[in-house]
């Protein structure tokens, strides 16, 4: 992945690192113990802050952890932090004010805000003293903003840290490591033999009956709260029915922990037994080896999990009880297709002109070698086809669509394949017929629908297929325009062909079709853009706009922008306005960051990832642009996969979450969400100060002043005087 964008690197040491292969769980593992800086090898929670600096909370203090330039800030009792009481740190959490709350295994509960790292204790609110502090196990904050804590043997406390007052005190509470948010904002949270809920809107109390309680998380897609026992019995709470079932058992020793990733993926760290992933249904779960078969580690080092955290660059982040931190990033987010099936027929055709998916099925169609269904554990239906070029795939309706070089197609749930009767001419916009189709009778069949009629039809190419907002359908062809269908009249075969203004250019090749925001009907052709107008007759752009494009459209995506794929480049036109006039914004081309102009396909997926929403294949490369930034990021053989060329138009997004591109030699499905959120704006974060080889901390002072009154990632500048000409600035 080559990036065209400036950032700033140190490297002052290398993490070991392996991989660890199979078809579910591939990912590059780092070990991060006291040899790389840390602490200390015990390690019982991981977070991170707005920089995604990660905070481990150790037995010996916490351990701020850079990962950019893989450096360590220590946090433990002393002179900068003197409202810590114990070093020794049994959790951590971060609150909407960004203020660190830390719990320890016998200092009670301080705060550290770390922009002025003043540090506050809240052990007087909660009743006990520094000499009769106790074990906190988990912290949360809930929708008022009051602060919730999970203890050993005393309870749960709810407390307003602003008017330092006790809210609630929860007493029947042993062990309580799990306190848990949920997406209506209620509070969950264990006790004695019981799983609570706090209603936030009536501040009631509801409780389950249960064994005492490890973890708790959401199931936000089924509607159901998961909880793991103790002893490793996961179970699930119905929220509508208010019923309990029990999924499976784990063998643990100790409490688990548990934690929804961003596939929706149920981890499950346990104590002494190891790391368990299952499958998005949370059916079926695989255990996890941290080992590589060449590592050196001890197993047993590795076996318990404290903690599970899920960053937003989508890497993964275990608390080890005396193997440290293991971070776990996806590797390799191109596959190709011979990973994808085991089909010798279709591994050796591989050339893809067309693909669609659903939430069960892969469709893919090819240059010559027919059209097949491949599913999720890789076995292939064949379609037939063979021989025949199949240039588009989609869903209408209970149909599967396919276009060929030859008509239409439809598939219904039983697999019963029909042809779709496209009429010869039923609108045309010409005053000169005698001409028009002098090889029509070399085109026309006759084609029966259902049994029940028959007229006469068009063989010809099937190049585009689209539904509008409406639920109309559109179809685009080789030489013959463009054909329009409303939603009810699809089953009767009612379809209304649309021609431009002259009958013979190559605005009836039709490359593209898309809706804009207001619902107008944009097509590329092999003669520019048009737009279908109110009177269902194509528009040339030429007439929409005061600029130039190559007459070739290979492919044109419609959002808050055209964006149009040439030979030339990415286009940036804007339609909005009452005239439907074009404007151009932008080019995207070799002078802007392509390494090759000619755009083959465009697609969007939406993201919280700081990459961009705009993905194109060129000649042989996978380009992300975003266009917030101007970044441009390209993919080719160095990411995993290597293709003479990519087919035009050959591009599918399923659910933002996969990418697939068809390319005249192999099909590439790009998981976006083991695409590396690290491409950096530019911007330079400032993480540390040292004058004369000491580390400065806010509102420390250092030879009789104080240097910084923030923590420098949070200062726009910094003055020192001459005694202080010897300092370093660490950044990234």
């Amino acid at each position: 992945m080559i990036k065209n964008l400036f950032k700033y690197y140190f490297s002052f040491f290398t993490l070991i690192s392996l991989n660890v292969f199979s078809q579910e769980l591939d990912y590059n593992i780092e070990y991060i113990t006291t040899q790389e800086g840390l602490s200390s090898n015990y390690v019982t929670k991981v977070i991170s802050d707005q920089f995604n600096f990660k905070w481990f909370a150790t037995e010996n203090g916490i351990s701020k952890y850079n990962g950019n330039n893989n450096t360590f800030e220590y946090i433990k009792p002393g002179e900068v932090f003197n409202n810590l009481f114990n070093e020794n740190i049994e959790t951590i959490f971060e609150d909407r004010d960004n203020i660190m709350w830390i719990g320890t295994k016998s200092g009670g509960i301080s705060s550290l805000d770390p922009v002025t790292y003043e540090s506050k204790n809240y052990n007087p609110i909660l009743g006990i003293s520094k000499e009769n502090a106790f074990q906190i196990f988990s912290i949360s904050q809930d929708e008022m903003g009051r602060i919730w804590i999970g203890t050993f043997g005393n309870g749960v406390y709810v407390i307003d840290s602003n008017q330092n007052k006790l809210i609630y005190h929860f007493r029947d509470g042993e062990n309580v490591r799990a306190i848990f948010n949920d997406s209506f904002g209620n509070v969950w949270f264990s006790s004695r033999n019981k799983l609570n809920v706090f209603n936030i809107k009536d501040e009631s109390v509801e409780f389950f009956n249960t064994k005492q309680i490890g973890d708790i998380v959401e199931d936000v897609k089924r509607n159901m709260i998961l909880y793991i026992t103790a002893t490793g019995v996961l179970k699930e709470l119905d929220l509508k029915t208010k019923k309990i079932n029990q999924l499976r058992k784990f063998k643990s020793q100790f409490n688990p922990t548990l934690a929804f990733d961003n596939y929706g993926k149920l981890w499950v760290g346990t104590w002494r037994y190891g790391l368990f992933v299952s499958d998005e249904k949370v059916e079926n779960f695989k255990q996890f080896n941290l080992i590589g078969p060449n590592s050196k580690k001890l197993p047993i080092n590795y076996s318990t999990i404290n903690h599970i955290e899920h960053s937003k660059d989508n890497s993964t982040w275990l608390s080890i009880a005396n193997g440290g931190v293991v971070k776990l990033t996806p590797t390799k987010p191109f596959k190709t297709l011979i990973e994808l099936t085991s089909s010798e027929e279709l591994v050796e055709t591989k050339n893809i002109k067309s693909i669609f998916r659903d939430k069960d099925d892969l469709y893919v169609g090819t240059l010559n070698s027919g059209f097949f269904k491949i599913k999720q554990n890789g076995s292939v239906k064949d379609y037939g086809f063979k021989g025949s070029k199949v240039n588009v795939i989609t869903k209408y309706k209970d149909y599967i669509l396919v276009g060929t070089q030859n008509a239409l197609f439809s598939i219904d749930k039983k697999n019963i394949i029909k042809r779709v009767v496209l009429p010869v001419v039923n609108t045309i916009n010409a005053t000169n017929t005698n001409n028009l189709y002098s090889n029509l009778t070399d085109r026309l069949d006759i084609a029966t629908f259902d049994g029940n009629s028959s007229t006469q039809t068009l063989t010809t190419s099937i190049t585009s297929v689209f539904v509008d907002s409406k639920e109309n359908l559109w179809i685009g062809t080789q030489q013959d325009g463009l054909f329009f269908c409303k939603k009810n009249d699809f089953v009767i075969q009612k379809f209304h062909q649309i021609i431009p203004e002259k009958l013979y250019d190559n605005s009836r090749r039709i490359t593209g079709i898309q809706e804009d925001k207001y619902g107008n009907i944009w097509v590329g052709t092999y003669n520019g853009i048009h737009l279908v107008n109110e009177n269902k007759k194509l528009v040339s752009y030429t007439k929409l706009a005061n600029f130039s494009i190559p007459n070739i459209i290979n492919d044109i995506l419609i959002d808050d922008f055209m964006w149009v794929g040439s030979s030339k480049g990415l286009y940036k036109l804007d339609y909005k306005n009452e005239e439907n006039r074009l404007f151009l914004i932008d080019l995207i081309d070799e002078g802007k960051g392509l390494n090759q102009s000619f755009i083959n396909s465009i697609s969007k997926a939406e993201s919280n990832s700081e990459l961009g929403s705009y993905w194109i294949s060129t000649i042989n490369e996978v380009v992300n642009y975003n266009d917030k930034n101007k970044g441009v990021i390209h993919f080719s053989d160095q990411d995993g996969f290597n293709v003479d060329m990519f087919n035009l138009g050959a591009a599918f997004n399923y659910n933002n979450e996969k990418i697939y591109f068809g390319a005249v030699d192999d099909l590439l499905e790009l998981d976006l969400l083991k695409i590396s959120n690290s491409s950096s704006s530019g911007e330079l974060i400032f993480s540390n100060l040292k004058i004369n080889n000491e580390l400065v901390y806010p509102n420390q002072k250092f030879d009789g002043r104080v240097v910084i009154d923030k923590n420098i990632s949070y200062l726009k500048e910094i003055t020192l005087n001459h005694k202080e000409a010897t300092f370093s600035i660490g950044f990234f």
